[in-house]
Parts: C-alpha cells; sequence; structure tokens
C-alpha cells in the first residue's frame, strides 16, 4: 500500500510559513491546526486499517506517518500558547494537544516489537502471569 498521498500533504503541511509566528492570526492558526487535525485522522485511519491487518501495511510506515506528523505539529503548540497567553482562544487547542500526546505515543513505540510479540502469542510462545510477575519483582528489587 501507497501512502504518497498522506505523505505529500504531511510535507506541505510541514512547510506551514508561520515565520516568527508573531504575526500569525487567530484564524490563520485555527486554519493549520484543523489542516493538522485532519491529516491526524488520516494518519490514524491508517493506523486502523493496520490494526486489522498488520501484513498489509509494515508497521514501521505507521509509525513514520505519527512521527512526521507530530515533527510537522510542532512548532504550533508554542503558537497556540502565545495566542492564549494573550487572552484568545482557539477552538481546536485541545483536542490539537491531544492529538500532539497520542501522536507522541504512536511514535515512540516499537511496533516491530509489538507484533513480533503478537506472533509470539499466536503460536503459542507465552510464559506463565507468575513468572513474569516473578521476574519483574526480582528487578524491582535488585
Amino acid at each position: 500500500m501507497s501512502n504518497s498521498a498522506i505523505i505529500n500533504q504531511l510535507d506541505f503541511y510541514s512547510a506551514a510559513d508561520t515565520g516568527s509566528g508573531v504575526d500569525v492570526s487567530r484564524e490563520d492558526l485555527e486554519q493549520w491546526v484543523a489542516l493538522g487535525l485532519f491529516l491526524y485522522e488520516r494518519v490514524m485511519d491508517i493506523d486502523r486499517r493496520w490494526s486489522t491487518d498488520p501484513q498489509r501495511i509494515p508497521a514501521a510506515e505507521v509509525q513514520a506517518l505519527y512521527r512526521r506528523w507530530h515533527a510537522a505539529s510542532e512548532h504550533f503548540l508554542p503558537l497556540i500558547r502565545r495566542l492564549e497567553a494573550a487572552g484568545e482562544t482557539l477552538c481546536a487547542a485541545e483536542e490539537f494537544r491531544k492529538a500532539m500526546a497520542f501522536a507522541s505515543i504512536q511514535a515512540s513505540w516499537d511496533l516491530e516489537r509489538i507484533v513480533k510479540s503478537v506472533r509470539q502469542v499466536e503460536q503459542g510462545r507465552t510464559r506463565p502471569m507468575a513468572e513474569v510477575m516473578d521476574e519483574l519483582r526480582r528487578r524491582v528489587h535488585r
């Protein structure tokens, strides 16, 4: 599956010319945040498809999309804070912050390791929970 369309859209979004951010109007910032949230939903759609069929899309590609979206969105957070500090509000600011937090988590997970673990479970290669808990206790008490 090709993700070239979303990658091109994320590249456009990443190139947002907000300058130093001083002259960005609330209306412009709302438009950029709305675009960011739209793209975030597209990334989540791809993630949902991956979740139902992990063989269809490499996990690393899904994770790369979250990383790319997060990196492209980071510079908007200080602009939102500056706007709010000036007493203005941005309709989707909280939703945007939540999306940033979720994307950060998704980008940091080792998805290939998760897929490997799922395969091990499917093959019946698991450890009893008591054994896992004993190992964790030993690590804590070292």
